[in-house]
C-alpha cells in the first residue's frame, strides 16, 4: 500500500527576502507582486517526479489573495 500526500504552502508575500532590499522593495510594488492588495500566494502540490535522481514537487498557484 503506497501513501499519498498533498503537500501545500501559503506564502507571506511581504515576507520574501531576495538579499537586496531595494529589489524587495520593488517586487513588493503593484506592478509585480501587489503585496498590499494581494498579501498571500498559496500553492498545492499534485505530484511528485523523479528524472535522474532529481525531484520535483509539481504542482499549482491556484489563488493569489
Amino acid at each position: 500500500m503506497t501513501a499519498r500526500s498533498a503537500p501545500g504552502a501559503t506564502i507571506a508575500l511581504g515576507s520574501i527576502d531576495t538579499g537586496n532590499a531595494d529589489r524587495d522593495a520593488h517586487v513588493r510594488q503593484a506592478d509585480l507582486m501587489d503585496v498590499e492588495r494581494r498579501p498571500a500566494m498559496t500553492y498545492l502540490s499534485n505530484g511528485v517526479s523523479e528524472k535522474d535522481d532529481d525531484w520535483s514537487l509539481d504542482g499549482e498557484l491556484p489563488s493569489v489573495t
